[in-house]
């Protein structure tokens, strides 16, 4: 999985409030990202404005 993969999946996750895939996707940032996956995580979802996906 490519980080723009990883990124669109934590973004569709938390537009539909899956929080079992939002906790799936934190394991594959540890697995990507290694020590930088809490970062990585943070930026995913303060960049994210989900009003740009849904209306």
């Amino acid at each position: 999985m490519t980080e723009t993969d990883w990124l669109d999946l934590v973004q569709h996750a938390a537009v539909n409030g899956d929080g079992l895939e939002l906790s799936r996707l934190f394991v594959v940032a540890h697995e990507i990202f290694g020590s930088d996956a809490g970062v990585r995580w943070a930026d995913a979802l303060s960049g994210f404005d989900g009003t740009a996906i849904t209306g």
